[in-house]
């Protein structure tokens, strides 16, 4: 830093932590590495800058910060404590903490607790209109000032993640308006990426928690839980997600082509118009909700917003479902056969998959009525093959259930280890382990979801997004109608060259 900025002085960063003690409530991994890093900052941050400020109610229980970590922490506050504490905070020859009695009395020492350090005060106290007072004068002086400051993060645990605050999300879907105005030819490589969703807010400070589908074997997701809103609210926001990457593609006359496994929705411009030589056997709209909502609740009127609202959505009732699967059957067979990259990817959406009986696994079948060979493949496998071999041809399916029983009935054990990909909300602790091989599930509160990767076992807790509200969904709405892609002609003679 001195290097590179001879005339600046080092800043100091100054790290307060309240109720450190909650990083040690279990020994689990989490404690682990926070006591690492806790050690590497009181050891070596003061060296470069970093200070660190501890505080918490107690010292006491059966896991807490390393001896050796709070010897290097010379400063030391105490107020009046237990003499266990008192051993804890100041040292094992020192308890004058616990001979306190007024409030506000404190101990200070810069001795590592010794008792020679020993520096009794009284806590100043600060009344409420003079702290607010000050704090507006600082705030004043850093405007005047113009530092330049991050925005806060506040992690609001107890209500739903807000897709209206994913910036990622924001620009993406405002890209897609842009880019009908400037064209798709100048967009930036850094847009032709692999289809993405978002599926809440990390629980840490990180970007939102989000998810990629390469073309390649397992490459689907399965939410499962009775978390209505939060499994409505990720499935929605995922729809709008992928409409707003489906508006940044190629996907109109004359560009074409120039589509891999890392360049899934966008292709590149040709010279002059050319035709697929081989072209999609139907006409299916790229993103397809098997809706199993009854008709008059509000799960069906968010479904039914959504498919106002987004291009290129299609909704089907379960008594359609079965036509569209041989639709969708056609045009896996079709792409197979092609192995033609450049076809746009298709996403399909079942909500509440119980309701869907068609998609039901197949049953042994015992009957003599006909042979095998001229029997019709039923819902349920045309489902499965869906499932085994539609990622590698771009066809990516999103299921919900709602419970661990319904999952086993609906889909066999060899789809379900295609489904590599999982939420999972809050469950009973013998469904989480069969589904992830642990119980962690059943710990999880209010708001608050796993991902899991089956093939790496990797765990990532999120905060899921809730229902997308209505001034949202407008406002994407209407970035999403103003680039609309274009009809394609289906014949030459849709074409006119001039």
């Amino acid at each position: 830093f001195r290097d590179a900025n001879p005339r600046v002085a080092l800043p100091r960063i100054l790290l307060v932590i309240d109720e450190f003690q909650e990083f040690f409530v279990e020994d689990d991994k989490l404690a682990q590495t926070a006591s690492l890093m806790f050690d590497r900052l009181v050891r070596q941050g003061r060296a470069f800058g970093i200070h660190v400020i501890l505080g918490s109610q107690t010292l006491g229980g059966a896991y807490s910060l390393a001896r050796s970590t709070l010897g290097q922490i010379a400063v030391r506050v105490a107020l009046q404590c237990s003499e266990a504490d008192a051993h804890l905070i100041l040292s094992e020859e020192n308890t004058a903490a616990r001979l306190l009695t007024r409030p506000g009395e404190a101990i200070y020492n810069d001795a590592n607790g010794l008792i020679e350090g020993n520096h009794p005060f009284q806590v100043a106290w600060l009344p409420d209109t003079q702290r607010e007072a000050l704090i507006r004068r600082l705030a004043e002086q850093s405007r005047q000032a113009r530092y330049p400051l991050d925005a806060m993060i506040v992690f609001e645990g107890n209500i739903p993640s807000d897709p209206a605050r994913n910036g990622e999300l924001h620009r993406l879907i405002e890209g897609a308006s842009d880019a009908a105005s400037v064209g798709q030819a100048s967009l930036p490589a850094s847009r032709r990426l692999t289809p993405r969703i978002w599926l809440g807010d990390a629980v840490e400070i990180k970007q939102p928690t989000e998810l990629s589908f390469p073309r390649q074997s397992g490459s689907h997701l399965l939410l499962i839980g009775q978390d209505t809103e939060a499994a409505l609210g990720l499935m929605g926001t995922a729809v709008v997600s992928l409409a707003a990457q489906r508006a940044l593609s190629v996907e109109r006359f004359g560009l074409s082509g120039g589509i891999d496994s890392n360049d899934e929705f966008l292709g590149t411009p040709s010279s002059s118009p050319t035709l697929n030589p081989q072209p999609s056997t139907l006409n299916l709209s790229p993103l397809l909700i098997f809706d199993g909502s009854p008709v008059d609740s509000p799960d069906a009127d968010l479904w039914r917003q959504i498919a106002k609202a987004v291009p290129g959505v299609r909704l089907v009732a379960p008594r359609q479902s079965f036509e569209v699967l041989q639709e969708l059957a056609e045009e896996l067979a079709s792409r197979d056969a092609a192995r033609d990259a450049s076809r746009p990817p298709i996403f399909l959406f079942v909500s509440q998959i119980s309701r869907f009986r068609d998609l039901r696994k197949p049953d042994d079948d015992y009957s003599f009525g006909s042979s095998g060979a001229d029997a019709a493949p039923s819902g349920g496998k045309l489902f499965a093959d869906l499932i085994a071999n539609g990622p590698e041809n771009g066809i990516h399916t999103i299921i919900w259930c709602d419970s661990y029983n319904n999952l086993e009935r609906w889909v066999s054990r060899q789809s379900l280890r295609e489904l590599e990909r999982r939420v999972l909300f809050q469950m009973n602790a013998t469904d989480s382990s069969n589904l992830i091989d642990s119980p962690i599930a059943s710990r999880l509160g209010t708001h608050r979801a796993l991902l899991h990767f089956q093939e790496s076992g990797a765990i990532e807790k999120f905060r899921p997004y809730g229902l997308p509200k209505p001034v949202w969904l407008n406002w994407a709405a209407q970035c999403l109608e103003r680039s609309a892609p274009l009809d394609e002609a289906t014949d030459l003679d849709g074409f006119m060259v001039t």
